[in-house]
């Protein structure tokens, strides 16, 4: 059973520490970007999965995503993107008239 310890951030006493990572605008409005399990690093940068997951729903024809972290021995880590389309979106081997559906 794992029991790993979560700490707050140094200068947040008094914060309890979710595993959520964020941050906070100018007018003090909070945003939630992940949580720390999810977050994917690919070469020295942190990435969330869910903007990059965003961007591929907005798409026509994209119904469902999910993005997730594999490893990679140049980066540390790799996206992979699991994509679930409609059945009128055009392939390479396709026409995107919707001809070839």
């Amino acid at each position: 059973h794992d029991r790993r310890t979560r700490r707050a951030a140094p200068g947040t006493a008094g914060a309890m520490a979710t595993g959520d990572v964020g941050h906070s605008d100018t007018e003090g409005r909070l945003f939630v970007s992940g949580r720390v399990e999810d977050m994917i690093i690919r070469g020295g940068e942190n990435v969330f999965p869910g903007p990059v997951e965003e961007v591929l729903l907005a798409q026509a024809g994209v119904i469902d995503v999910a993005v997730v972290g594999v490893d990679d021995d140049e980066f540390g880590h790799c996206f992979v993107a699991y994509v679930c389309v409609t059945d009128r979106v055009a392939t390479s081997d396709q026409p995107a008239d919707g001809s070839g559906c």
